[in-house]
């Protein structure tokens, strides 16, 4: 008997015993069986992490001057993706609750209409109640719209915690009155455990 060259298996041989035929057979199914086993419990502890993908592409205004912050939370209309169970739509449109602790990346993209030159547009991204992420983008006067994009890898040590982002648009250092959202997507995904 002679072993493959790619997998390391036991195979015959013209000069092989045809009599002892049944044990050859009987040595490949052992190896087979047991490249199986190894390969199913590699499988099992394999699972697909915790992941969700939110979209909003609905034209929504927001109204910046109500002084109450949850006006700008970003809300969806989709869950692309969800294999958790993170997000239930009918009970809440503007977070994601994170099943378990661990480290998360979380991000969140927007596109709105633009109010003029010189402005900035900004978006938020809240996880486990602190700003993990935020980016301004300016704005030129030439633009029908700026997108804006922020991202962040951060430590969840209790389980059941909230994640959300949120937009702002401020005009010449003031901020305006409304802002509207003509596309978004927010992603949160669990990267490895504490």
């Amino acid at each position: 008997m002679d072993k493959t060259a790619t997998q390391n298996l036991s195979r015959t041989q013209g000069s092989d015993n045809p009599r002892l035929m049944w044990e050859y057979q009987r040595t490949l199914a052992r190896e087979m069986d047991a490249r199986f086993a190894s390969h199913d419990f590699d499988l099992g502890r394999s699972q697909v992490p915790p992941f969700a993908l939110l979209h909003m592409d609905t034209d929504l205004t927001y109204q910046l001057t109500t002084g109450v912050d949850d006006d700008r939370v970003l809300q969806w209309e989709e869950v692309v993706v969800d294999t958790t169970g993170m997000v239930d739509l009918s009970r809440s449109n503007k977070v994601v609750t994170l099943p378990e602790t661990g480290y998360w990346q979380v991000g969140a993209y927007a596109f709105c209409l633009t109010v003029g030159n010189g402005n900035f547009f900004k978006i938020t991204v809240d996880l486990a109640g602190t700003e993990v992420a935020n980016i301004d983008k300016e704005t030129t006067s030439f633009q029908d719209g700026v997108a804006c994009h922020a991202t962040a890898l951060e430590q969840v040590s209790q389980f059941g915690r909230t994640a959300f982002a949120s937009v702002d648009y401020e005009a010449n250092g003031v901020g305006i009155t409304s802002l509207v959202i003509l596309e978004a997507w927010m992603w949160i995904i669990k990267v490895r455990d504490l």
